[in-house]
C-alpha cells in the first residue's frame, strides 16, 4: 500500500475597502471650502457638491456598517435587498426606526441631481445651496454616523471623519 504524503496549501488574502470616513471627510473640506468663497456662483456650485458628497457618504456608511454589525443584512441579493434600497431604507433596516437627517440629505440628492420644479424637496435644497445652509450636511451624517455605531465607531472610520 502506498500513501501520498502531498499537501496542497493555499492561502487567502481579503482586503476590505473602506471609503465612508474618507467622503465624510471630503465632505467637511466642502463645507469650509464654501464657507471660504465669496462667488455667489462658485457658492452654489460648492454647495451642491457638497450635498452630493454628503449623500455618497451616507450612502457608504450605512453600507459599510451593515457589513461590520449586521453582515447577515448586508449579504442579503436580489430586488429589494439592503443594497438594492436608498438610505432612507437601509437606516431603518440596520437601525429599526427612520431618521429625518437621512432623508434630508437623500432629498437634497434627489433634488439637485433630478430637477422637479414642482416639488417641495426642490424649494428645501434651494435654501441649502449657500455657505450657512450646507454646514447641516455635516452636522446630519454626523449625528447619523453617531446612532448607526454607537459605542462600536471603529477608530478608523472616527480619526479618518474627524469626528471628535
Amino acid at each position: 500500500m502506498q500513501t501520498n504524503d502531498s499537501v496542497t496549501a493555499t492561502e487567502e488574502i481579503i482586503i476590505t475597502v473602506f471609503q465612508s470616513a474618507g467622503l465624510v471627510a471630503h465632505a467637511k473640506m466642502l463645507v469650509r471650502m464654501t464657507e471660504e468663497e465669496t462667488n455667489e456662483y462658485k457658492v452654489v456650485a460648492l454647495a451642491t457638491a457638497t450635498i452630493l458628497m454628503g449623500a455618497a457618504a451616507l450612502e457608504a456608511l450605512l453600507s459599510e456598517a451593515a457589513y461590520v454589525l449586521k453582515p447577515e443584512l448586508y449579504k442579503q441579493r436580489g430586488r429589494g435587498s439592503y443594497l438594492k434600497v436608498g438610505p432612507p431604507d437601509k437606516f431603518k433596516r440596520l437601525i429599526g426606526y427612520e431618521s429625518s437627517e437621512v432623508r434630508s440629505i437623500w432629498d437634497a440628492r434627489i433634488a439637485v441631481a433630478h430637477s422637479e420644479p414642482h416639488n417641495s424637496r426642490s424649494r428645501f435644497v434651494g435654501e441649502k445651496l449657500n455657505a450657512e445652509g450646507v454646514k447641516w450636511v455635516i452636522d446630519a451624517i454626523e449625528k447619523v454616523s453617531g446612532e448607526v455605531w454607537g459605542e462600536s465607531m471603529p477608530s478608523w472610520f472616527k480619526e479618518g471623519a474627524g469626528l471628535t
